[in-house]
């Protein structure tokens, strides 16, 4: 587990509020984004259960060997995943979401955000 060191913001001038008030709000929303990290990594488990049994696979570490990494543009770590019905579903590391299922494997591909690799532009918007 890593450690989070406590920063501190630079003081103010003595008798300014709206500073000290301004001061007070960017903590909160750093303490709030922290809290955020936290919840989400102590949820990923179980988010990997839920993505694998809703793909019809036992265990994430099996639905992790049956599938491949795709190239996207992204920032996110991508996915193909035959289905044990045929078709395909498409799904990303950082939202564990299994709601993209598709009769083709190229359907599924079509859907990732990837560049065109003649003119180097998004085919996704």
């Amino acid at each position: 587990m890593s450690t989070l060191t406590r920063m501190s913001l630079p003081p103010l001038p003595a008798g300014n509020d709206s500073g000290r008030k301004r001061q007070k709000q960017v903590a909160a929303q750093a303490r709030a984004q922290v809290e955020a990290l936290v919840v989400s990594a102590s949820e990923r488990p179980a988010l990997e259960v839920q993505l694998a049994t809703s793909l019809g696979f036992d265990t994430f570490v099996a639905l992790k060997e049956r599938s491949a990494p795709i190239a996207a543009n992204d920032g996110k770590h991508w996915f193909k995943t035959p289905i044990h019905d045929g078709s395909w579903a498409v799904w990303n590391e950082e939202s564990l979401g299994a709601d993209r299922h598709f009769a083709t494997e190229q359907e599924a591909l079509a859907t990732v955000p990837h560049d065109d690799p003649l003119t180097g532009s998004s085919l996704l918007g």
